[in-house]
């Protein structure tokens, strides 16, 4: 919609290409709506296979976007020569499913992909015109489903009608007027590819009625039948997009470029029909000698025998092709539904089915519910009441999964229903299912692991926790025949995770088998962990718990959460395996007015988040991770100058800081690998000598500074009561036993902030089965007052220094509660809203703290660019191949 003009950008030097709202469209307000949300659109998108938007203006009433110049032609115009080569098929297929999912990911559905709006240069296809695509809501607000529909028969531009869309491109649910989402594009690219493959448009008719009943009703001629050669992986693909129900589609317009991807470098299904097409030549060839040599029998016999031994060889060697081409990986991905994001490792969050069809996910944000995705049907299952859930693991014969929420184990049925709980798990830390009906879990942070039965009742010790093999057992996993178990074992003064391995009828006999390791897995022969970001894999007898010849890594840059010892991976019998790639989402620095409104930015985007803020609001402490090693250092940001200065140089996997009073001072302590480090005070410009306070510790400034200098206060775990909150009066010498517990309720209590004076603390606690802020009298805390009223979305919350209100997440935004009172006594006073997108400002993930901190006039917080980690899950089908990759210099990432 509008005309194009070849044009020159005379700043620059380079050809443009300028689109301009017709005259006579122009004051039409659905054609300028239109004209000006393609701009809106296509400026958000940079992908090399989606045409790039240079600016956008109006001059004297003339609406106009400048854009990239394309040398080339449309795949309409190509379209009219034929169809297109295998090869170009696949290739081009994918750079439009990319670009499609490109789009997909900013929550941009394109809604009239046809071969028109594809353009072919010498660098691939650009995909056009997003004038009709729909913008989805929560991206910057946004949602555009204007009531002009658009239909189209012949070639020419789309016209006023009653679907939006151009026919014969549009899914069913286009077609009957109902919302379209991605899955309706990925309906568009398989009618596109089929055109493409065929040369023929997959639904035809006279008419726009006889079109709109081939969508709805009928399936296109199988490609084979017009194209023999087109290869059966090609027919699966179109087959899937254009199913009529959304939910029998490829969910993801990735999924659709990963298999065209893989058949472009030889995957199944290629080439499927040569070992016949050779039988039957060879059975003519056969035939003729006969014929010719009708008369000669012995001669015809000895033919016969050598065209059979030829036959058989070449059998035999088509047979081995099929075999090396049957154990080459398969590779593709997954995402969850567009909605919802994935969430990160913390909590286990997959696990593939025993026979590898299925795997179970944990969805994305406060009270998201697990999410299975059959690999067979392309869909995705929600299972209601599973809200929250963490560490999903399966029954053996995959009818049930086991999880763990609001301090049980539970299970549900794979395919949806009553969830069952049965037994206490007040922090369940993973669980195994037996094939005799029994569960192995870790049911708390400290302690054995135990069994129930898989219908619940009493449970029994499986193992029994020493100081040689840790006083922590947790991440099970039975081996085959259930006679043994592998879990993770460390103990409170050396947290390094250690693979164990023990027998079940004779728990005292544990065998150590890796020295550094994450959660253990088990499949085809191979040991599985991760270390140092690195899956690896080694062989392993698990009768005899014997480890042989060294480690191979199987995938790189594997998501790891250190203090759990839990990689973001999952292996079944039969070869196949899901990981997923460590990540990390890239936040702005923001300050906001105290009504919300951004006043302004500093620096650039990057992965961090806030630690602290000075008592004058001048200065402000950043984790920042290193994007190469996945270490963290601290650096302060000086926000009257814009200047930023790196203070730590350790590369540790987690580290806090927090300011002094002064601001001149920062505590810092950190966790190697989720293991006791060291606490110690600097300088905040990060020159100067330290001053170390403990060397080794389980205490973390996950708190704040008193405000006389004299306290730190932070977190702690305990066997007893789990996560609790407790302090450290700085002086010249301290050691461990100086920890002073100040919360030490069941449960846990964390992220305490010191009131202006130090007489209180504020801080959050699930004890409750949900969060709830509360404010208690220090160092006391004997009475205590509850801030929130059910609305906290987490422990994220701030004292403000500089007017005393105290703040917390909430799914609107920030809960403001004014703070008073004297003489020993807290008075909570006004409450207000301040309204944020949490999606952009807060912590859509259950599993992150919040990125806010609270001054005299405004609030510091960070503001994602990304509105969700973009990592899928990456499913491999016969891994093995890959142990010797090593050699073949073949990547596996």
């Amino acid at each position: 919609m509008g005309e194009v003009y070849e044009a020159k950008d005379t700043r620059l030097g380079r050809k443009v290409a300028i689109k301009v709202l017709p005259e006579g469209l122009a004051g039409n307000p659905e054609r300028r709506a239109r004209f000006e949300r393609e701009a809106r659109t296509v400026s958000r998108l940079s992908h090399p296979h989606v045409c790039t938007l240079h600016d956008v203006g109006e001059d004297d009433g003339v609406h106009f976007l400048v854009m990239e110049y394309l040398e080339g032609e449309t795949l309409e115009q190509r379209l009219e020569r034929g169809a297109l080569p295998l090869e170009d098929t696949l290739c081009l297929g994918a750079q439009i499913a990319e670009a499609l999912d490109a789009a997909h990911r900013e929550g941009i559905v394109h809604r009239d992909l046809k071969p028109a709006n594809v353009m072919l240069t010498s660098d691939g296809v650009k995909l056009l015109d997003f004038g009709l695509a729909r913008v989805a809501a929560g991206v910057e607000g946004e949602v555009d489903d204007l009531p002009t529909m658009t239909m189209k028969q012949e070639q020419g531009l789309t016209e006023e009608g009653v679907v939006m869309g151009t026919f014969p491109y549009m899914a069913p649910e286009q077609v009957e007027g109902r919302k379209a989402d991605a899955r309706s594009d990925v309906f568009a690219l398989g009618a596109v590819l089929y055109e493409m493959a065929t040369g023929r448009r997959a639904f035809r008719g006279e008419s726009p009625a006889s079109v709109m009943a081939s969508i709805l009703g009928k399936h296109p001629e199988p490609l084979g039948e017009i194209e023999p050669a087109s290869p059966p992986i090609l027919e699966h693909v179109v087959s899937r997009c254009v199913a009529k129900d959304p939910e029998e589609r490829w969910q993801s317009a990735r999924d659709v470029a990963f298999d065209l991807r893989w058949a472009m470098e030889g995957g199944s299904g290629l080439g499927a029909s040569a070992p016949v097409d050779e039988e039957e030549r060879s059975r003519e060839r056969l035939a003729w000698g006969l014929a010719v040599l009708a008369g000669l029998l012995a001669v015809a016999a000895l033919l016969w025998g050598v065209s059979r031994i030829r036959e058989q060889s070449q059998t035999i060697q088509e047979q081995r092709a099929t075999i090396e081409a049957a154990t080459e990986p398969f590779r593709t991905e997954v995402l969850p539904p567009s909605e919802t994001g994935l969430a990160g490792v913390i909590e286990g969050a997959i696990a593939l089915s025993p026979d590898g069809t299925r795997v179970v996910m944990i969805a994305d944000g406060e009270g998201a519910p697990l999410l299975v995705r059959s690999f067979t049907s392309g869909r995705t299952l929600v299972l209601a009441g599973t809200e929250d859930a963490i560490f999903p693991f399966w029954s053996p014969d995959g009818e049930w999964i086991g999880f763990f929420a609001d301090g049980k184990v539970k299970k549900i049925p794979a395919e949806g229903g009553p969830v069952q709980t049965l037994a206490d798990a007040p922090q369940g830390r993973g669980g195994t299912w037996s094939r005799d009906g029994s569960i192995v879990y870790a049911p708390d942070i400290r302690g054995p692991l135990v069994r129930i039965p898989d219908s619940g009742g009493e449970s029994s010790p499986v193992t029994e926790p020493k100081s040689e093999t840790g006083t922590t057992h947790r991440n099970p996993y039975l081996l085959p025949g259930d006679r043994h178990v592998l879990y993770i074992a460390r103990q409170d003064d050396d947290r390094t995770p250690k693979i164990v391995g023990s027998s079940i009828e004779e728990p005292g006999t544990p065998r150590l088998l890796v020295e550094r390791g994450s959660n253990p897995q088990y499949a085809d022969g191979f040991l599985f962990w991760v270390r140092d970001g690195n899956l690896l894999a080694q062989p392993f007898d698990p009768e005899s718990l014997e480890l042989s010849g060294s480690p191979t890594p199987i995938a790189r840059g594997v998501e790891y959460f250190g203090p759990r010892a839990v990689g973001n991976f999952s292996v079944s019998s039969g070869g196949t395996l899901a990981w997923r790639r460590a990540s990390a989402i890239r936040r702005q620095l923001a300050r906001l007015d105290m009504e919300g409104r951004k006043v302004e930015t500093y620096g650039e985007p990057a992965p961090m988040g806030i630690q602290d803020l000075s008592r004058d609001g001048r200065k402000v402490i950043l984790a920042r991770q290193d994007s190469s090693s996945g270490g963290q250092d601290l650096w302060v940001m000086d926000l009257e100058r814009h200047q930023m200065t790196r203070v730590t140089f350790t590369n540790e996997t987690f580290i806090e800081g927090r300011f002094s009073p002064e601001g001149d001072r920062i505590a810092v302590s950190t966790r190697p690998l989720g293991a006791p480090g060291p606490l110690w005070i600097q300088s905040a410009s990060g020159s100067g000598r330290e001053s170390r306070l403990l060397e080794s510790s389980l205490f973390r400034i996950r708190g704040d500074w008193s405000p006389d200098g004299r306290t730190l206060i932070g977190m702690v775990q305990r066997a007893a009561t789990g996560e609790d909150i407790a302090y450290l009066e700085i002086g010249d010498s301290v050691d461990s036993r100086d920890i002073a517990p100040f919360m030490d309720r069941p449960h846990i209590q964390t992220s305490p902030r010191f009131s202006t004076d130090g007489d209180w603390v504020a801080y959050a606690s699930n004890e409750t089965g949900r969060w709830e802020i509360y404010v208690s009298d220090f160092p006391e805390g004997e009475r205590r007052w509850q801030v929130s009223r059910g609305d906290a979305r987490g422990p994220f919350l701030t004292w403000s220094h500089g007017n005393g209100a105290i703040y917390y997440e909430t799914e609107a935004g920030l809960r403001e509660v004014a703070v008073g009172g004297g003489a020993g006594e807290i008075e909570l006073g006004t409450r207000r809203t301040i309204e944020l997108d949490i999606s952009r400002y807060g912590t859509r993930s259950r599993f992150r703290k919040g990125h806010f901190r609270v001054g005299e006039d405004s609030i510091l917080i960070l503001e994602a660019t990304e509105s969700r980690s973009e990592e899928p899950i990456r499913i491999v089908r016969n891994w093995q191949s890959w142990l010797d990759e090593p050699r073949s210099g073949r990547s596996r990432d």
